[in-house]
């Protein structure tokens, strides 16, 4: 945009606003025709009506801008409340989940080393009871006790016991497993030691 300069007529005396760079001069007045007539006048310079403030002044607009930035403050607090909360219940939540996992894990562990214990046990009796329904089958077969009821109900109920016995052999198995590992990994290493 250009600067608006005034000029008078030293010739007709009319005056009027122009506008043109610095680097120019108005010399001719159009309106009587003089030739280098036109003087320049001093004037305040010129501010376009929109961009002045006429309704407000400038203590209220600062007021405004203040509270403005006041609310939006207060959101941005209110929003790091919550996400504070947030954080804590999820902390919150994060350890109760670790704790419980853990107490499961414990649990779990306990009940497993039970379960191989009983297993162990099971797989003794199993191999007493055999044993000793071997032996009443050994002692019936004997000539003098031959046809005993005695002995062949006590060998009976030997037999039927080691049978229903049998039906656990999945728990005793797996500590006869781990032993079947163990001993076949001692095999290997005396195998190798020896070679």
């Amino acid at each position: 945009m250009m600067p608006r300069y005034k000029y008078r007529c030293a010739q007709c005396e009319i005056s009027k606003a122009v506008f043109h760079l610095i680097s120019e001069t108005l010399s001719d007045c159009d309106e009587c025709g003089g030739v280098e007539t036109m003087e320049k006048l001093v004037s305040t310079p010129h501010i376009k009506k929109d961009t002045i403030i006429e309704k407000q002044k400038i203590g209220e607009i600062t007021k405004e801008h203040i509270e403005a930035n006041r609310e939006i403050l207060e959101q941005q607090k209110q929003e790091a409340k919550e996400e504070n909360r947030l954080e804590i219940i999820l902390s919150a939540s994060l350890t109760l989940s670790v704790i419980f996992n853990i107490g499961i894990f414990v649990y779990a562990r306990a009940a497993i080393a039970r379960l191989l214990s009983v297993s162990d046990e099971l797989g003794d009796l199993q191999q007493m009871v055999d044993s000793f329904a071997k032996h009443v089958k050994a002692v019936y077969e004997l000539e003098m006790f031959y046809g005993d009821q005695t002995l062949e109900h006590l060998l009976n109920h030997a037999v039927s016991f080691n049978e229903q016995l049998g039906t656990f052999e999945y728990i005793y198995e797996l500590t006869e497993e781990e032993a079947d590992i163990v001993d076949h990994d001692e095999e290997e290493e005396i195998a190798e030691g020896t070679q």
